[in-house]
């Protein structure tokens, strides 16, 4: 019994929790980028630092999955996809070189702490379910294909 009690509160914890940093990414959006239009989209985000340059793969397959599946219909975003790279460095100008010399056009940059410390993609549905979490640069691209509905 104390099992199933420990499991329920931890789902309900990263339920939440998730939540919460579903909400503020999708606030600060609204807030930095009033143009985006967020109904029935998927986001996904990728935690990056211009000191990290290991995630710079993710950033470029980032943007890769958004220019193709930007509107495409998927199961939990009808209209398609959204990109968000969350950088916690506070130097802005610095990330946004960093960022354009990557030539990454589709990703939202924003800054701030959304209280995750992994350095990995996650995926919420337009309800701000995760979809999938921690996924590698690799296995991004392949999941949101996944998503595509007929």
């Amino acid at each position: 019994m104390k099992r199933i009690t420990l499991l329920l509160l931890l789902f309900l914890a990263n339920h939440y929790f998730g939540q919460n940093s579903f909400e503020k990414i999708k606030n600060e959006l609204m807030k930095n980028h009033p143009e985006v239009l967020l109904d029935n989209k998927i986001i996904i985000v990728n935690y990056w630092s211009v000191n990290d340059q290991s995630n710079k793969e993710a950033n470029l397959e980032l943007n890769k999955t958004v220019t193709v599946f930007e509107h495409a219909k998927l199961k939990g975003g009808k209209k398609g996809v959204i990109g968000v790279i969350v950088c916690s460095d506070s130097n802005k100008t610095g990330v946004e070189v960093s960022l354009n010399k990557g030539n990454l056009l589709k990703p939202y940059l924003l800054g701030g702490d959304f209280s995750e410390s992994v350095n990995k993609n996650i995926v919420y549905d337009a309800e701000g379910n995760i979809v999938y979490k921690n996924l590698s640069a690799s296995e991004l691209f392949d999941s949101i294909q996944q998503l595509i509905t007929r």
